[in-house]
């Protein structure tokens, strides 16, 4: 089985915020487009964080895949902090918010147990 996950993050020194829009117009919007047109499925790994800067045309992309069945949302942390670095109660608020975030953008809660669960990887070590 050949399976496709996305990263989406935003939050990187590198990327200065003023560059940020740009980096959405030239990189999520053709990537996501051509995957949907395609009817490729994925999972797409996004932060909370990142999906609050996203335009409301991006967003619908994204609700439309979700629709269709070609999209399947992962829970990460908010921010993409590391959580095994953060007290108990703050990995916990950053997972809970994360939700927050794609259940009140996206209509959709993080399942778990999906294509990218841990029972559905091997390691070939």
């Amino acid at each position: 089985m050949i399976a496709l996950l996305l990263h989406g993050n935003l939050q990187y020194a590198e990327i200065p915020k003023a560059k940020i829009g740009r980096v959405i117009e030239r990189a999520y919007v053709p990537v996501l487009s051509a995957l949907l047109k395609r009817e490729i499925p994925f999972a797409l790994n996004i932060t909370g964080f990142t999906l609050e800067l996203l335009p409301e045309d991006v967003l619908r992309l994204v609700r439309e895949g979700i629709e269709s069945g070609l999209v399947e949302i992962t829970g990460t942390a908010y921010t993409h902090a590391i959580l095994p670095l953060l007290p108990l109660d703050r990995a916990e608020a950053q997972i809970q918010r994360d939700r927050e975030v794609k259940e009140s953008l996206l209509e959709v809660s993080p399942r778990t147990g999906g294509r990218f669960s841990a029972s559905s990887t091997s390691s070939t070590t």
